[in-house]
C-alpha cells in the first residue's frame, strides 16, 4: 500500500482563549463611558451599518487588569505557538469598537503592525476571517475545513481574546441584539534590533497521511 503525506503549508494561527482573571462587567460598564470618534452620534440610529472607535488610540493603558491578562497570552502565542522564545513584543495602539444595532464592519487588515487581537467582554455575533488568496472555483464541498474555506465565523463567548496575524482579513458581522456591542483590539510590534535569519532547510512535518 503506498502513502501520501498532506502539508499545511504557511498556515496563519488564530489563537483563542477565555480570560478568567478580568471583571468583564466593569469593563463592559467603563466602555460606555468612553468617548467615540465624531461618528459616535450615530449610536442611537437602529438602521446603522457602521461601527465607532474610541478617540482615545492607547486604551489598554487604563485597563491595567485586562492588558495584563492579554500580555500573558501573547507572550504564549509568540514563544509557543509562533515559538519566537528570544522575541520580546509591545502593544503599540489599541482601541474599543462600538457596533450599535444593525451595525457591522467591513473586511480589513491591521497595517504597519505584527499581531493583532480583540477581546470580547460578551458573547457576540461573531467575528469572519477571510482567507488571504481565494480560487476562481466555488465546488459543493461534503465538509468544510480550513482547506477549502474562503471564510471562517467565530462567534465569542463571554471574556473571549483572539489574537492573530495583523495580515489576516477580518470583517464584524451584524449586530443583531438590541443593544450596543463593545470590544477591545489592538495592534503588536516586536521590539529590539532584527537581524535576517536564514529559514531552516528541514522538511515541515506533515499534518495527514492518506492511503492511497
Amino acid at each position: 500500500m503506498s502513502y501520501a503525506d498532506v502539508l499545511s503549508l504557511f498556515p496563519l494561527p488564530v489563537f483563542s482563549s477565555v480570560l478568567e482573571d478580568v471583571d468583564r462587567e466593569k469593563i463592559y460598564e467603563n466602555l460606555k463611558l468612553e468617548k467615540f470618534n465624531e461618528t459616535s452620534q450615530a449610536q442611537s440610529q437602529e438602521d446603522s451599518t457602521n461601527s465607532y472607535i474610541t478617540e482615545d488610540l492607547y486604551l489598554l493603558e487604563k485597563y491595567s487588569e485586562l492588558k495584563n491578562s492579554i500580555e500573558k497570552h501573547l507572550e504564549v502565542y509568540v514563544k509557543k505557538v509562533l515559538t519566537h522564545s528570544k522575541a520580546t513584543f509591545k502593544i503599540t495602539t489599541s482601541w474599543a469598537t462600538l457596533t450599535p444595532h444593525g451595525g457591522s464592519g467591513q473586511i480589513h487588515k491591521h497595517c504597519n503592525s505584527w499581531i493583532s487581537g480583540v477581546y470580547y467582554p460578551h458573547a457576540t455575533d461573531g467575528i469572519c476571517f477571510h482567507r488571504p488568496l481565494t480560487s476562481n472555483w466555488s465546488l459543493e464541498t461534503d465538509e468544510w475545513n480550513a482547506f477549502n474555506s474562503d471564510i471562517w465565523k467565530i462567534e465569542p463567548v463571554p471574556n473571549t481574546l483572539l489574537i492573530f496575524p495583523s495580515l489576516l482579513q477580518h470583517s464584524i458581522l451584524k449586530n443583531n441584539s438590541d443593544k450596543n456591542r463593545y470590544s477591545i483590539a489592538f495592534n503588536v510590534l516586536p521590539t529590539g534590533i532584527f537581524v535576517p535569519v536564514a529559514p531552516a532547510n528541514e522538511p515541515l512535518p506533515a499534518v495527514g497521511r492518506l492511503c492511497l
